[in-house]
């Protein structure tokens, strides 16, 4: 029986989880125009290869050229954002986890006043539905956000900054700064069928080592 309960406490402890940093991506090596996605620098335990999580830009927005961020313009100039113009970057963990984002910082640069000033953060949760942050930026330097968050488990998630409110489609918005330009925090732990799974296999291999199987 201590054996059993010993076992339940095991599964009980992988359940747990506290707030880590999941993925991350750093553009301080990007010169020039940077054409198509950029994969992740570090990535957690038990989340996908850096290879495989992408920032990348809605079909919108045009590669713009800048030293040391990940660029776009081209971004409108209405009100109110267009369903092309984004950021987007992606979140995935290994077969058997799930992770909930708890939040994120990100530097976002204008390298001009006629870059888009208003931004939306909005996920895949509800198809981008609606918006999860909404952002001003009317300087010319960077601007370090911090969005703080309650997603839900999931096994992969997609999430996108969009830009308006530009004075011109010349405007040039980026992900860039000092150090890690976007970073995305939150916890992981095993699927449920997972954790069910390896606490019935360790019950069983209990219970046959009491009965001397």
């Amino acid at each position: 029986m201590k054996k059993i309960i010993a076992v339940l406490a095991v599964v009980a402890s992988m359940q747990g989880a506290r707030a880590d940093l999941l993925v991350s991506w750093d553009f301080a090596g990007l010169s020039g125009v940077t054409a198509g996605s950029v994969t992740s620098n570090v990535a957690a335990l038990d989340m996908v290869d850096t290879s495989l999580m992408l920032v990348s830009r809605g079909s919108g927005l045009t590669a713009a050229s800048n030293t040391g961020g990940y660029s776009a313009n081209n971004w409108t100039t209405g009100t109110s954002l267009d369903a092309d113009d984004y950021f987007e970057w992606n979140l995935a963990a290994d077969a058997g986890f799930q992770f909930s984002v708890t939040s994120i910082v990100m530097n976002v640069r204008r390298t001009g006043a006629t870059a888009p000033s208003t931004y939306e953060l909005r996920s895949s949760a509800d198809s981008y539905a609606s918006s999860l942050a909404t952002l001003i930026n009317s300087g010319t330097t960077t601007s370090n956000f911090v969005i703080n968050l309650s997603g839900p488990l999931s096994a992969t998630e997609t999430y996108r900054l969009y830009g308006y409110n530009a004075s011109s489609t010349a405007g040039n918005a980026n992900f860039g700064g000092t150090g890690t330009d976007l970073a995305v925090y939150g916890t992981i732990v095993p699927e449920p069928t997972s954790v069910a799974l390896l606490g019935l296999g360790l019950m069983a291999f209990c219970y046959r080592r009491k009965r001397g199987v």
